[in-house]
């Protein structure tokens, strides 16, 4: 295989093959070598992902502005792999899309109220609540895809409003979301569309997918009254089962076998015992992260009421004990805050408030603003209550 002298001319800020922004523009000779379709060998000699550069331009060229991004070398070669990456974008944004409609239309067909906030750039795509029940949902077409960052905001949001989270996806690394399975990424529960759809109908999923296995639960006092109704020993049973005894003793006792196992009990005992994976309704406080950037607006408002701040949510902060949403901008241009705190309010049947540095406005939409200088007169939640009270009015 021969090497091949290429030209790259690249303009500041365009991903260079590491998935990092230039942070100056150059023209730099580079010695690649194409293997096959799999991969191609940079300066360094070190063997990088065949489709880098091609998504380098792709997410360039999707995402931002490029100036200029001309390759010098092997032009068939990248064209092709431009193509192919653009045919997987599309092919993901058209199913993410796919499930997110699905998905909204099921829950409006059952009478939830339903908020999108695809769009926004929050850890939530869905926000659906009836009665009691809310649900905070991500959409993911690989739910591999999911970062830490987010799933703790999510969880720390599920958390505060006793909320289910969940992420409702197509696929892992590995392979197509199985139905009637219940996958789980930091402790999050992921479906199918079609097993979530079953799961909002009241019906549990048959098996958990951890740890590269399918585990189930099983009506155990059930297994060990038909076995010896029977007169199976621990032995002969698990024999059958092709387990051990021991194995066999702990499921009686209520560890959960795998699904597997769970079907052949049911085919030799001749009786029905699986009852599938219960989701739980609540979810252990995560830890408190600070936003990403200071906001002296809620840290001023924090001196007089008790607020949990979020990083990535449809709004910054919420009080509890007032059931209030709060946004806050340093700017003029608010109006996507105020859309997104309008969806929330709305949804969570909460009050709405949003702080600014300074603006002519004592309400938008049906959301009190309230001035920087303004919170010198609130001393505790009943001042700002009132407060709250008085903007609505207007």
């Amino acid at each position: 295989m021969l090497k091949q002298q290429s030209k790259l001319y690249i303009c500041k800020g365009v991903l260079g093959p590491s998935g990092q922004p230039f942070q100056k523009s150059l023209t730099k000779i580079y010695h690649l070598v194409p293997i096959s379709h799999k991969g191609i060998c940079g300066p360094s000699g070190t063997r990088t992902h065949g489709l880098c550069l091609a998504k380098a331009a792709l997410y360039q060229l999707s995402y931002g502005p490029i100036t200029a991004l001309c390759c010098a070398f092997s032009s068939t070669f990248i064209k092709r792999l431009i193509e192919r990456v653009f045919k997987l974008k599309k092919e993901q944004f058209n199913m993410k899309y796919f499930i997110l409609e699905r998905c909204a239309k099921m829950l409006k067909e059952r009478n939830f109220n339903v908020e999108v906030f695809i769009g926004f750039n929050t850890c939530l795509d869905i926000v659906a609540k009836k009665e009691s029940s809310i649900y905070f949902i991500k959409i993911l077409y690989n739910i591999d895809a999911l970062r830490l960052e987010t799933a703790k905001e999510i969880l720390r949001l599920a958390f505060t409003f006793d909320a289910i989270p969940i992420i409702i996806g197509h696929k892992t690394k590995r392979e197509i979301l199985k139905d009637g399975i219940a996958y789980e990424r930091f402790n999050i529960i992921a479906f199918s569309l079609n097993t979530f759809k079953d799961f909002i109908e009241g019906k549990n999923p048959v098996a958990k997918y951890f740890k590269g296995k399918l585990s189930t639960k099983i009506d155990y006092k059930r297994l060990n009254d038909v076995r010896k109704k029977l007169n199976y020993s621990l032995a002969k049973l698990a024999e059958k089962l092709n387990i051990s005894r021991n194995a066999l003793h702990k499921y009686e006792k209520g560890k959960n076998p795998s699904l597997e196992v769970a079907l052949n009990l049911e085919k030799i005992l001749k009786c029905k015992l699986i009852k599938g994976i219960t989701i739980a309704s609540k979810v252990d406080e995560c830890e408190d992260f600070s936003l990403k950037e200071r906001d002296a607006l809620l840290e001023k408002l924090s001196n007089y009421v008790k607020i949990k701040t979020f990083a990535h949510a449809p709004f910054k902060a919420f009080s509890n004990k007032i059931s209030l949403l709060i946004d806050s901008s340093m700017y003029k241009n608010f109006e996507r805050k105020i859309l997104k705190l309008e969806k929330s309010k709305r949804v969570l049947e909460a009050k709405s408030l949003l702080l600014v540095k300074k603006s002519s406005h004592k309400k938008i939409l049906s959301t009190p603003v309230l001035q920087e200088d303004e919170l010198d007169s609130i001393s505790n939640d009943k001042d700002l209550e009132k407060l709250i009270k008085e903007r609505e009015s207007v």
